[in-house]
């Protein structure tokens, strides 16, 4: 399933860079930047719920927000609790089972990319 979501993740990274075209600039966080995150609606990337995926540069809003329980990166990305990354954030890196643990389930509403 999650061989199948990067696939998606990709497939959708046009639209992604044209529904990001707000994106602002951004200071990439350090480590390895991910130009792709699978976002999970339910923890653990369970395949019972929905997911979808975002790719591209800057800024990016979430097609669906305040609704991931869980994502997948392949490096690091900053999360944002608003659109356009504004309000509270975080960088992750890699693989979150459970946003629950840092304070941001059911809230990403926009992923910035380095």
């Amino acid at each position: 399933m999650k061989k199948s979501l990067v696939a998606i993740a990709a497939g959708v990274a046009a639209t992604a860079i044209v529904l990001g075209a707000q994106a602002q600039a951004f200071a990439a966080p350090k480590g390895k930047s991910s130009g792709s995150v699978i976002l999970f609606d339910d923890k653990n990337f369970s395949e019972n719920g929905a997911a979808q995926g975002l790719a591209g540069t800057g800024c990016q809003n979430v097609f669906r927000d305040d609704v991931a329980s869980s994502l997948s990166a392949s490096g690091t990305i900053k999360i944002w609790s608003g659109a356009n990354c504004t309000g509270r954030s975080a960088v992750v890196s890699g693989d979150v089972l459970d946003l629950a643990t840092i304070g941001f389930d059911n809230e990403i509403s926009s992923v910035a990319f380095g």
